[in-house]
């Protein structure tokens, strides 16, 4: 399945901790993408571009998943040279329609114009070149994680310009009634319902893990793009697992 330069299936790793030397890490370790996280993580703009700018130097496509759900921040991305953004709390069509307009310049969208001096036209060097394709090389990903926007997922998936949907199994799970329970019965059924209707609409589905679904799960179920890696939980568990090595052999010593 491809979008532009998009090419699924692909995996991909979460980055909250906003240092450009993880960024190019994950990208030389073989990670198809990072999803710099700017809704959890403690990222600003200007260290945005930076984990942008390692990331693809590593070798990996850089997303972005917004703060919030509001179509300004789309410009901003794309301004800087992301490959792609991620919209959370997306609940229905015309959510899903008012961040499709953010990707393009007027008269089809509400993106501000500066493409003689933002990065991704390489500052006005290559202006022409990026208006031809710069929607085409934007990957456009909405969250559904409500128990609204379960029930409007066929009507998000639709909407021309959206590129991907990502399932967020935990604040899913919390709309539901069900908090701290991803892999809850009923969780699992409205998942399933969500993917049925995404993949019927064409679009590429994304998601994550959770402690009963693997990546492998996933991808077995239809899914196309999995971030499985977090830097944050992989630098906490091998930290974690060094400290148990180290007691044990101090207490071998004594």
């Amino acid at each position: 399945m491809t979008s532009g330069p998009h090419r699924f299936p692909a995996n991909g790793c979460w980055l909250e901790f906003f240092d450009p030397l993880i960024a190019e890490l994950a990208g030389q370790a073989g990670y198809d993408y990072t999803m710099i996280d700017m809704e959890h993580g403690p990222g600003t703009l200007e260290s945005l571009l930076r984990v942008v700018q390692a990331s693809q130097l590593g070798g990996a496509k850089a997303l972005v998943r917004i703060p919030e759900k509001d179509p300004r921040w789309i410009g901003r991305i794309m301004d800087l040279g992301a490959d792609g953004a991620m919209v959370p709390m997306v609940n229905d069509a015309a959510d899903a329609q008012s961040m499709a307009r953010g990707c393009l310049y007027p008269p089809g969208g509400t993106r501000g114009v500066a493409t003689p001096v933002i990065r991704a036209s390489r500052y006005g060097a290559d202006v022409g070149g990026y208006l031809r394709s710069y929607r085409d090389n934007f990957l456009l990903m909405v969250q559904i994680e409500t128990a609204g926007a379960a029930r409007n997922a066929e009507q998000i998936a639709a909407v021309e310009g959206i590129d991907a949907v990502f399932i967020g199994p935990f604040d899913l799970s919390a709309s539901l009634g069900f908090p701290g329970q991803p892999d809850h019965p009923q969780v699992h059924e409205c998942i399933a319902a969500i993917a049925a209707n995404v993949l019927r609409e064409g679009k590429t589905l994304a998601g994550l893990p959770t402690p009963e679904v693997s990546v492998e799960s996933l991808f077995t179920q239809g899914f196309d793009f999995v971030l499985g890696g977090m830097d944050m939980l992989l630098l906490r568990e091998a930290m974690y697992a060094d400290v148990e090595r180290h007691r044990a052999a101090c207490k071998a010593k004594t």
